[in-house]
């Protein structure tokens, strides 16, 4: 190579040769720094840059020349491209975030999808001034988390730039030795209204809006817990059935029924406090747990009132258009927490085996549960058990039948 033509190293085509003179020519008269593309022995195309410098000794100029290969560079710098590429075709908001600043430094075609902000408005500016996010935890305390462990993921309530609320999937994770978070976003706003929809439809029902008995048990259960914290309350567990609701069904139709149950729930409602719970076990059966109750005079007092107000006249019309003033009564069975059960289930079963000795008692009644009460059912239960089997096994004779 020494004592050649400086281009004609490179160079085995005219076009290359050419280029290659004209850098020489440009180098003569200053420093020079210029990217080119030449052939290598092989024949393979080979990016290269050529850093030129004049230098000065003894009176004459000589020419120094850095020629550095960019192979490498041009990979890496077309991988990030592609990258950057790859980022911006996803519908995801992904932005990085120095976490010595705060300041935003990359803000992706996704991010302004999601949120309505362009580049210029938000690089360079600090993420917590311009979106309003609602974190499930402290800010300061998720950025301490990933960077101790590396990744954070969670769900952020979020306001876009033109006021709608948004719900989205944040994954948070950390580069150390840029110091920076890289943030991915995924708005799964309608996602969550499917589930909270399917959760809402999987714990209420659907005609009244009431918690249904999956809801009510999970309440509950907790109203036990906070009871054995909180030693001086009581539980209440009410279990209410509409007396002779079937005949009202039955003569004015099912859609009147139906009024009448949405009527009673909304009663029982402005009754009740806001802690208590209204739970619709189906067909005419309502369950009310009254957590926090001092004595058992004070769920009585409920008890009346609400019998009271189921008994409210609720005025409807049939398929005919005739005008009706129903009044109903209900029956209502208790059992107090703790003494008359230790779980939800038997605190139920035992309601409602009171509600149905309501009912013996007349229309409009409610009795408490009582171990008594409870033997007098068993009794029963063994008895009925006990002629099935003499009827199955022809043990009944028959002495007399009066004509």
């Amino acid at each position: 190579a020494v004592g050649k033509n400086f281009a004609k190293l490179f160079a085995d085509d005219a076009a290359s040769y050419i280029h290659l003179s004209n850098i020489t020519c440009k180098v003569l008269k200053k420093n020079l720094r210029v990217e080119a593309t030449v052939k290598s022995k092989g024949g393979d195309l080979i990016p290269i840059e050529i850093s030129a410098t004049p230098i000065e000794l003894s009176n004459r100029v000589f020419h120094g020349f850095v020629i550095r290969d960019l192979t490498a560079q041009k990979k890496v710098l077309s991988e990030l491209s592609r990258k950057a590429e790859l980022i911006n075709l996803s519908h995801d908001a992904i932005f990085v975030v120095s976490y010595d600043t705060s300041l935003v430094t990359m803000w992706s075609s996704g991010a302004e999808l999601v949120y309505g902000y362009n580049k210029d408005e938000i690089l360079g500016n600090r993420a917590s001034t311009i979106l309003k996010t609602k974190f499930p935890d402290p800010r300061d305390s998720i950025i301490e988390y990933v960077l101790k462990y590396g990744f954070w993921e969670g769900k952020l309530k979020e306001v876009t730039k033109s006021g709608k609320e948004i719900v989205t999937l944040s994954r948070w994770s950390v580069d150390a030795k840029k110091r920076e978070i890289l943030v991915i976003n995924t708005d799964i706003t309608e996602l969550q209204k499917n589930q909270d929809r399917a959760s809402y439809l999987y714990h209420h029902d659907t005609l009244t809006g009431l918690p249904n008995r999956r809801l009510l048990d999970d309440r509950l259960n907790h109203a036990i817990i906070q009871c054995n914290r909180n030693q001086d309350s009581i539980i209440g567990v009410l279990l209410l059935d509409i007396d002779r609701f079937k005949v009202i069904n039955d003569s004015l139709g099912h859609q009147q029924g139906d009024s009448l149950l949405i009527h009673i729930a909304e009663n029982l409602h402005n009754i009740v406090r806001k802690e208590d719970t209204i739970a619709r076990f189906g067909g005419d059966e309502f369950a009310i747990v009254l957590p926090n109750i001092k004595n058992i005079e004070d769920v009585a007092d409920i008890a009346k009132k609400i019998l009271e107000g189921v008994a409210t006249p609720f005025v409807t019309s049939d398929e005919h258009g005739h005008v009706h003033e129903l009044s109903v009564n209900a029956s209502l069975g208790i059992a107090v927490y703790p003494g008359n059960g230790s779980s939800a289930e038997t605190l139920i079963r035992n309601a409602d085996m009171a509600m149905y000795r309501s009912k013996d008692r007349g229309p409009g009644n409610f009795m408490f549960y009582s171990c008594e009460m409870n033997e007098l059912v068993r009794q029963r239960l063994i008895k009925e058990s006990e002629l099935k089997k003499a009827v199955a096994n022809h043990e009944f004779v028959l002495h007399y039948q009066p004509k």
